[in-house]
């Protein structure tokens, strides 16, 4: 398929081709087909887990590369990452990613009980919701509230977290929000207290950045290019990947 929409790319007039890199097992074919009559600019966003421990991963993103001018990626831990997948160094370029919202700076809320704690994540195992709920399993109840924004991408996930919260007795403690608009977020921010995020693995942090630009203080893991954001005990507060402790 990737073939022969290149092409029919091929008889379009000279353009850029913009792509996501997580579509590179199809479209590498396309990219070599196009790449001599158009500009092919690829965003990677993250670090697909395991694909470089694995000799065929490696050998797919190195085509992909090969056929690509220029790669964007959003953090130095990015950057240096497609390079060990095979990107050429001088067509790895950072941009930032500014954000979807961003504050003023300053915390807009006195704090008072119950504590709110603002974690915006998709629901899925690598942003470890599953470990903030045993975190705050362990704190008197009535104290605090966790408000867990973002879409459901993994259903069985979502409905392993559901069984903690039962298991912990929490479920006058969790607001589920699901996916936010834009005025519904910056509410939350506004609103939340602290701001948590447990992740495993994270290419940026954009909603950190979100976060601190709130004025939260942001507790989170040491991992990806989080430490770019965030000096510990300063701007933030690291914790054990995986660790509810």
């Amino acid at each position: 398929y990737g073939a022969i929409l290149g092409l029919k790319l091929f008889k379009y007039p000279p353009g850029i081709i913009i792509e996501d890199a997580s579509v590179r097992d199809l479209w590498f074919l396309l990219n070599y087909i196009v790449k001599f009559r158009h500009k092919v600019v690829t965003f990677v966003l993250e670090a697909f887990p395991g694909s470089d421990e694995k000799l065929i991963s490696r050998f797919l993103f190195r085509r992909y590369f090969k056929n690509v001018h220029s790669v964007i990626v959003a953090s130095k831990f990015m950057k240096s990452w497609v390079i060990k997948m095979g990107a050429d160094c001088h067509r790895v370029h950072i941009i930032p990613d500014a954000g979807r919202v961003k504050g003023n700076g300053f915390i807009q809320k006195q704090s008072e009980n119950p504590v709110r704690i603002l974690c915006v994540a998709h629901i899925r195992s690598n942003k470890g919701q599953d470990v903030l709920l045993k975190a705050l399993a362990m704190l008197p109840r009535g104290k605090f509230q966790v408000r867990l924004a973002g879409a459901v991408k993994d259903p069985l996930y979502k409905a392993k977290v559901v069984k903690l919260i039962k298991e912990y007795c929490l479920k006058d403690e969790v607001v589920w929000l699901g996916m936010l608009g834009k005025e519904a977020l910056i509410k939350e921010y506004e609103e939340a207290d602290i701001f948590v995020l447990p992740t495993y693995r994270e290419g940026f942090g954009q909603v950190i950045l979100e976060a601190m630009s709130f004025g939260l203080p942001v507790i989170t893991s040491r991992v990806g290019a989080i430490p770019e954001l965030i000096e510990h005990m300063k701007s933030g507060l690291f914790v054990d990947i995986g660790n509810s402790g």
